[in-house]
């Protein structure tokens, strides 16, 4: 009896070890089922939208064009002030009142300080006084004079005396002449103590501080123009004969991405710079919102060459792709890239060489987010 006891418990015992292990593999079987239906449903799933694709894109077009362009040279230049001047003062005094500092704009004949001019006003009030003295000493002389003339004429006056009496006329007329021109003298220094702009311009530097005093000629601020500007720039030798002052180029500052400056060469120096052998020449642009800063970097597209005939499209249809551009063609309702060599840039156009063809269709806006073969629709 105990010996069948003690089988039993054997048996029971390994049938609990026997269920154990076959509930443990049942549920890693479960879970490797699961793991390989989700599996197939993605690998089902993914060449279909693969084979979708990403949907049309909204576009605005432009075709592309064939005319006559200029070959341009791409220079790089600095903005500088076409006027600069140091105001000096013409009188000499001391500084009681400033109106203007550094980084103001001006225009011309704005005041820009004063100079103390209570010892002017002083001098001048003496002068018209030497003046009025003086016009009288003539006067007097005057009416001596012609009653001696008279007198003489009668032999009442001797002609020693008419001679006396016309040297002291003379005299009296030289010291009134005197008198009004040490007055005028003093009244243009009275108007020059009130120190003002020359031209349109901003002040960029001081000088002088309010108490100093300022000799005759003396420094007080200096005077940059700044609209309009020029963009200095060094033409190489081989391009020397092809540039002619008043061509109109396109200028375009670093600083200032996206806009577009029309200048005009205003003149080219015909001396070169050393041994760089490049000829500087002046493009003068206008800066009306006062936005270019003087020492900016410019670039310029300098025309040379004769017009010949290019495929123009619109600069918006151009991506920068390092050296070269890209553009998006639309070929049977899908955007095909194309790379483009651009030549030269003009009105918001762009003159390229590459696989176009007049009156291919070119996305000019939304193409920063197309992708190869992406079916496109236009607004």
């Amino acid at each position: 009896m105990s010996g069948n006891g003690a089988e039993c418990v054997v048996y029971l015992r390994l049938r609990l070890r026997i269920s154990w292990v076959l509930w443990t593999m049942f549920r890693r079987v479960k879970s490797l089922v699961i793991c390989w239906m989700a599996c197939s449903v993605l690998f089902a799933s993914g060449p279909a939208r693969g084979q979708e694709g990403p949907p049309p894109a909204l576009v605005r077009l432009a075709k592309a064009e064939r005319k006559k362009v200029r070959e341009t040279v791409a220079l790089i230049g600095t903005v500088e002030p076409i006027k600069e001047s140091t105001v000096a003062s013409d009188v000499a005094g001391r500084i009681e009142k400033i109106h203007h500092r550094r980084g103001d704009h001006i225009k011309k004949g704005d005041l820009i300080a004063e100079l103390r001019a209570t010892p002017l006003l002083l001098m001048v009030d003496e002068a018209r006084s030497r003046v009025q003295s003086a016009d009288a000493q003539r006067t007097l002389a005057q009416l001596t004079y012609e009653r001696s003339l008279k007198l003489q004429r009668s032999n009442a006056v001797s002609a020693q005396d008419l001679d006396e009496n016309q040297g002291k006329l003379d005299v009296a007329r030289a010291d009134l002449a005197a008198a009004k021109a040490r007055l005028q003298q003093l009244e243009q220094d009275l108007a020059d103590s009130k120190i003002c702009a020359p031209f349109d311009g901003a002040i960029v530097e001081e000088f002088t501080e309010l108490g100093e005093w300022v000799i005759k000629g003396g420094p007080v601020v200096k005077l940059t123009q700044i609209d309009p500007v020029k963009v200095v720039v060094d033409v190489p030798e081989r391009y020397y004969r092809q540039t002619k002052v008043g061509v109109e180029l396109t200028v375009t500052i670093d600083a200032l991405p996206g806009r577009e400056y029309k200048g005009r060469i205003n003149a080219l120096i015909p001396k070169a710079n050393g041994g760089a052998r490049t000829f500087p020449a002046e493009i003068h642009i206008g800066n009306k919102k006062h936005e270019i800063g003087l020492g900016m970097l410019a670039r310029v597209q300098l025309p040379v060459g004769e017009p010949k005939d290019m495929i123009c499209i619109a600069q918006d249809a151009l991506i920068p792709t390092g050296r070269r551009y890209m553009a998006y063609k639309v070929v049977d309702g899908k955007a095909v890239p194309v790379d483009l060599d651009l030549v030269s840039t003009f009105a918001g156009m762009a003159a390229v060489n590459g696989p176009l063809a007049p009156g291919d269709e070119v996305v000019v806006e939304g193409n920063e987010r197309l992708r190869p073969g992406q079916p496109v629709r236009t607004q």
